[in-house]
């Protein structure tokens, strides 16, 4: 609502007008009455917004009044940014004036903040220039390079060139800063004009030592692919380098430094974030990084296949059946040996990720081609999450993996993880061996959940908005005897839920928002089972499950949402500690032997509008030690304090919370 939003900006005025800078640039311009007097208009107008929402609707002039104040605000917005940088070149002023050795100068979160003063360049003595996050800054003051003892610059940004200005400090001005340290990113590099006048100097980022942490940044609209490329053949870093990130670079193929000699270019590299790198058909090979141990692909929607072009064999025959992947295993080892992280987020035309190699015998020669296996790669990989990859079928072998998140991707990429492999006994024939945690979400064509039993070592089991998935049976969980949670959310076509009597290890199950589910089946060997939320599940049918629920001997939590009546079950539940009642808007009151939960010590009652009472054998909960009830209308008037029809029931639980107070 627009009335929302002026008055937010209002209050954000008020904040930025009471500061100290601001009062002290006020006080020297003369304008400090101005000031107070802009300060009392925006109360005014916070007050009368306030009630500008109802008006609005019934008076035109209040919304055409709504729209004034909104373009009068941009004005103020104006001013205070004229405010704040006339504020900064004051006090840039002043130190000069003082001393050429200040070291530190921190503008932070400087979010008006849009050019800056031309004089931080006579800051020679300054070390330390902290300017993250001001996010209306287009441009770095020309002469910034002068400022040779900096150690701390995290942001540099490239502005658009313009001819008849002096005023804009071009990326060769990071050419002597040699002594930074710790992170840089060099925003708006599709503004460096190379071949011009202007860019006669190089950043010389190869010799900036210290450095731990770069991050390369061009617009994602950036159209010119080879200027690009030259631009980033001239960002070499150091070889110290730990971090780095490239986003927007507009190149079909990465430079040299990454493609050809990355292993000896920058060897110390810890974490790789490649994005938005919309053209790029070719990566460079990471997997000789030996320290290498995170590693994000985000949106390189032209790449088709991730290989190794720079590890060759002898043969070159052999090699180019096999797209450039042929590698001699005995020399050059496993690939990617210290990565644990990695994560694939819309790759849409990515088909494969898998390589396949021929191995050399004793002779070093190359074995045929019929005798080529998938390599043991990611010996280390503990973490991988593949979103919206939909082409990728197949990933090699993971046998450290301990977490797997895959959204939006396709069901025969999880039936090829999840398929045992039969090979040579060297190589692990289960197919994820250290697999602790697996979330499947918005897998439009998943059907079936076979492969699972596979999966010996799983401990917890997500399960979300699958539309095509029907049927969760009992053989699909078979084996699973270290689960220890199942979610299954928003699965609109499952009907059934059926938990084997392999799930000795299961703590907690959470089913909501199965529209077409009908039945839970519960084996009796579930008696870990201490947590159950069941939630908005409108077909699921609890009349006939009095003796599956018997066999629930340990279970201390249960969440119940959008029931049509209290499961007659429910009574059983002796070892009951935690209760939660939400939305459940056919209860007009909860039945008698509700008494029967000695061990309850919580109970949470939400949005059940039409629940007048309790019954008196809450009297019966001795062990009860707090109820909760939120937004049930009738019930919340009659259970008011020392006043209430209820208060009686519940005057001995030592802890009553309720939602809205009357």
């Amino acid at each position: 609502m627009a009335e929302t939003i002026l008055f937010d900006t209002a209050s954000k005025f008020l904040g930025d007008l009471g500061s100290i800078a601001l009062k002290e640039i006020a006080l020297a311009c003369n304008v400090k009455k101005d000031i107070e007097k802009l300060k009392a208009t925006l109360s005014t107008i916070k007050a009368v917004l306030l009630d500008a929402e109802q008006q609005q609707e019934k008076n035109n002039e209040v919304q055409d009044w709504l729209g004034k104040l909104k373009h009068a605000f941009y004005g103020v917005d104006d001013l205070i940014d004229d405010f704040a940088t006339e504020a900064l070149r004051r006090k840039l002023k002043k130190k000069n004036e003082n001393s050429a050795i200040e070291e530190t100068l921190i503008l932070s979160d400087c979010f008006q903040l849009r050019e800056l003063p031309i004089d931080i360049r006579k800051l020679i003595g300054l070390r330390h220039f902290e300017i993250d996050r001001c996010v209306q800054l287009t441009h770095m003051p020309f002469g910034l390079g002068e400022l040779t003892s900096l150690r701390t610059l995290p942001l540099f940004i490239v502005g658009k060139h313009i001819p008849v200005s002096n005023s804009v400090a071009r990326i060769g001005e990071l050419d002597g800063l040699n002594d930074l340290r710790g992170m840089l990113s060099i925003k708006g590099l599709e503004n460096v004009k190379l071949g011009t006048s202007k860019e006669l100097r190089k950043p010389n980022l190869k010799a900036k030592q210290y450095l731990q942490d770069l991050r390369l940044e061009w617009k994602p609209e950036n159209e010119d692919a080879d200027a690009g490329t030259t631009v980033l053949e001239d960002l070499q870093p150091h070889s110290n380098l730990k971090k780095l990130a490239i986003t927007g670079f507009g190149g079909f193929r990465f430079p040299n430094w990454m493609m050809v000699n990355m292993v000896s270019s920058v060897p110390n590299l810890v974490e790789i974030t490649l994005a938005e790198c919309r053209k790029c058909q070719h990566l460079p090979w990471f997997g000789q990084l030996s320290l290498l141990k995170s590693l994000y692909f985000g949106s390189l929607i032209s790449l088709e296949y991730i290989h190794n072009n720079s590890v060759q064999s002898s043969s070159s025959d052999s090699s180019s059946s096999l797209r450039g992947n042929v590698v001699n295993v005995a020399k050059e080892g496993p690939f990617f040996p210290s990565l644990k992280q990695l994560v694939l987020f819309n790759l849409a035309l990515l088909k494969e990720w898998s390589r396949e190699v021929v191995i050399a015998n004793d002779d070093m020669k190359i074995v045929p081609a019929p005798q080529k296996v998938s390599l043991l790669s990611f010996p280390r990989l503990t973490y991988l999450e593949i979103f919206d990859c939909s082409s990728l079928e197949t990933v090699p072998l993971l046998p450290s993996l301990e977490e797997l998140i895959m959204r939006a991707v396709s069901g025969k990429l999880l039936q090829s993880m999840t398929r045992v492999i039969e090979t040579d006994s060297s190589i692990p024939s289960s197919p994820l061996p250290s697999l602790k945690s697996l979330t499947i979400k918005f897998c439009d064509d998943l059907v079936s959940l076979s492969g699972l039993e596979n999966l010996t070592s799983l401990q917890h089991l997500s399960i979300i908005n699958c539309p095509k998935l029907a049927h969760l049976p009992e053989a699909g969980l078979r084996g699973l005897t270290s689960l220890q949670s199942l979610d299954v959310f928003e699965c609109n076509s499952l009907t059934s839920i059926s938990l084997s009597r392999d799930l000795t290890s299961l703590q907690s199950l959470d089913v909501s928002k199965c529209k077409s589910l009908t039945s839970i089946s519960l084996s009796q060997d579930l008696a870990a089972l201490q947590k159950l939320e069941i939630s908005s599940c409108s077909a699921l049918n609890w009349s006939d499950k009095d003796d599956d629920m018997k066999v629930l001997r340990s279970l201390q939590s249960l969440s119940i949402s959008r029931l049509p009546r209290v499961p007659h079950w429910l009574q059983h539940l002796t070892t009951l500690q935690v209760l939660k009642i939400s939305s459940c808007d056919d209860f007009v009151t909860l039945p008698e032997w509700i008494g029967n939960l000695a061990s309850l010590r919580s109970l949470h009652i939400d949005f059940c509008e039409k629940l007048e009472s309790l019954p008196d054998t809450m009297r019966c909960l001795t062990a009860l030690e707090e109820l909760n009830i939120q937004y049930c209308v009738i019930l919340s008037e009659r259970c008011r304090r020392e006043r209430g029809t209820e208060w009686p029931k519940i005057a001995h639980i030592p802890k009553i919370r309720i939602i809205p107070e009357s």
